[in-house]
């Protein structure tokens, strides 16, 4: 009986410089859908540039304390990306927080006039950041570090923007820092000096580098919903809440039902499909999490033909980013599916066996390794006792959630008919066999919650 389990997660917060086959990706704001085999769309925390603040009733943020080091984020790429001074040979840009020297900036107030102020980054105190070269010869005009020289050009000045700050410079008057939006076309994307507008691009917060980083997986929850199949071919799917994105899933089928996919359905839903007599019940789970706690969050797939025998099909994340969930789909006429698994900690596979091939997919829903703390993979091996329907569960590690799962059976002698998170912390599969020393695998992909501190 052919079955896979599989997962489908889908965001993004992804570097452009990263590759990979990406399915789906879900800003904010933006509804970009990318499907270039070696493309990875971005993930911005997309603030229109006419979502103003009102100033009157919001308030202000406190100026810099001298002896702090701070970082610097937009209102519009959010608590993710922080700017970045480069190392002087191209402008600075927005990138993923981390607790670097070139994301802890330091203000230093102007000699003769303290509401005016020098940045300097921890890993080049003795240069500036400098506004830029209107004229765009210099880094494309991008905002860049520079020898300090007391130039205008190299002097900014606060202006509260409600909770945030736009940072004005004095040498290019009516200009702002513009942190350009992910993998934006102006100035290769770089922060640059731009007209001072309302924009979430201008407008600043300064947090604490002695704060701790902005990582930490929320939201997890897990929805289900059961139907009856309508007979020949049909998909059934379940939704995640507003504001959560699908991070893996499963379900469970009839064994008179032939399961050809177990597979994410846009950003927010988990799908089965399959083809079956009228009347048969399947019931599909989606594992949810809270969107803006997966920095790097996306989908990438690997699509192939099946040979003769026995095969493996395989999808995997980009570098720094761990698999959170994967699953697959297959030509159920001619393909026998026995694995539908992590292989790795930062890929997903799918195995089956085929006489005559047939085209198949697998999935891995991938985020950065730096968001998902306590990653981990658990496998639980063991044998099918042969006495009918029969369970086997990995379980996560105290203070873990389950995220996803998966596993292996021996499809010649387990009639697999589930594969579903149990609880919050584990993941399980059920079949039906007669056979003794059938051997079947639990896998379960685990991580750490703030819902489960």
């Amino acid at each position: 009986m052919p079955l896979s389990i599989r997962l489908l997660l889908l965001v993004t917060l992804c570097a452009p410089a990263l590759s990979g086959c990406l399915v789906y990706t879900v800003e904010d704001d933006d509804d970009s859908v990318a499907n270039d085999d070696d493309s990875v769309a971005n993930d911005d925390d997309a603030v229109d540039d006419d979502d103003s603040v009102d100033d009157d009733d919001a308030t202000e943020p406190p100026f810099p304390n001298p002896s702090l080091a701070y970082r610097l984020q937009t209102q519009e790429r959010g608590k993710w990306d922080c700017l970045e001074s480069g190392d002087g040979n191209f402008g600075s840009f927005m990138t993923l927080c981390g607790p670097y020297s070139g994301q802890a900036w330091r203000f230093e107030a102007v000699p003769d006039d303290p509401e005016r102020y020098v940045l300097h980054s921890e890993f080049q105190p003795d240069k500036c950041l400098d506004a830029g070269d209107s004229t765009g010869t210099v880094f494309d005009g991008a905002a860049f570090m520079a020898e300090c020289s007391g130039d205008a050009n190299q002097q900014w000045e606060l202006e509260p923007q409600g909770e945030w700050y736009r940072l004005t410079s004095v040498g290019r008057q009516g200009d702002c820092l513009d942190g350009n939006v992910s993998g934006g076309p102006e100035v290769n994307g770089n922060t640059f000096s731009n007209s001072c507008s309302s924009s979430g691009r201008q407008r600043w917060r300064l947090v604490d580098m002695n704060l701790p980083l902005p990582y930490g997986l929320s939201g997890h929850e897990v929805v289900s919903s059961t139907a009856s199949h309508p007979g020949a071919w049909s998909a059934h799917a379940t939704a995640c809440p507003s504001g959560k994105v699908v991070v893996g899933g499963g379900g469970f089928w009839s064994l008179g039902l032939n399961l050809t996919a177990s597979q994410p359905a846009g950003v927010t839903n988990w799908e089965f499909e399959g083809q079956a007599p009228t009347g048969e019940e399947w019931g599909v789970t989606a594992v949810c999490a809270d969107l803006d706690s997966l920095p790097g969050y996306a989908i990438y797939e690997n699509t192939g033909s099946h040979l003769n025998g026995g095969q493996w099909i395989e999808a995997t994340c980009p570098p720094g980013h761990v698999v959170l969930g994967g699953g697959g789909r297959w030509d159920g006429t001619s393909i026998s599916v026995d694995n539908s698994r992590p292989l790795s900690a930062s890929s997903w596979g799918i195995a089956g066996t085929s006489e005559t091939g047939g085209e198949w997919t697998a999935y891995a829903i991938c985020a950065l390794g730096a968001g998902v703390p306590g990653h981990e993979i658990v496998t639980t091996m063991g044998q099918h006792p042969g006495t009918g329907g029969q369970w086997i569960e990995a379980e996560c590690p105290p203070g873990k959630l389950a995220l996803s799962g998966g596993g292996y059976w021996n499809k010649d002698l387990i009639q697999l008919d589930n594969t579903v998170p149990i609880g919050d912390d584990g993941w399980a599969l059920a079949g039906l066999s007669t056979a003794t020393a059938a051997e079947w695998w639990a896998v379960a992909i685990c991580a750490e919650f703030e819902d489960a501190r």
